[in-house]
Parts: C-alpha cells; structure tokens; sequence
C-alpha cells in the first residue's frame, strides 16, 4: 500500500471555474460535445470528490496498520523485557 502523507479529511477541493483551470475545462469539454463550462466544473469536482473519498479510505486503513504495527511493537518490548529479566 502507498503511503498517504497528507490526511484527506482536509483536502480542499480547487475552484475548477478559477482561470487557471481553463485549459482542464476546455480539455474536458473536447470530449463531451455540447457541454458548457459549468458541466465540466462539476464533472471535475465529481472526480476530484471520488479520488478524495478513496484517499479517505486509505488513509484510515493506514492508520489502523500504524496503530496495530505499535501494538505489536510493544507486546514484542514487553516480551524482550519480561524475557530479560527472567534471565536476571
């Protein structure tokens, strides 16, 4: 699994009707004849929206691999602890 370094809760989506992203919209509209500007801000927002929530998932997937990677840690910790003082 890659890792996610940015927590995508927080993620804002772009303003998809800024200028800057005018080549984006025009490229979009190429491929769907008849749509106007504003189908394809939300055609963008929907995708940037689906990439978001996948993230999501992923992201608290991580999480849980960090929590149970510590847990095992410290029960491995704990183990060499009581181990070593066994041998004491």
């Amino acid at each position: 699994m890659s890792i996610i370094a940015n927590d995508p809760m927080k993620a804002i989506a772009p303003d998809y009707s800024f200028p800057g992203f005018e080549a984006l919209c025009n490229s979009q509209k190429s491929t769907v004849p008849g749509s106007t500007d504003m189908d394809m801000v939300a055609t963008l927002m929907a995708i940037w929206k689906a990439t978001n929530d996948v993230e999501k998932i992923m992201w608290q997937a991580q999480l849980n691999e960090d929590i149970l990677r510590k847990e095992d840690q410290a029960r491995l910790d704990q183990s060499a602890v009581t181990t070593s003082s066994l041998y004491s």
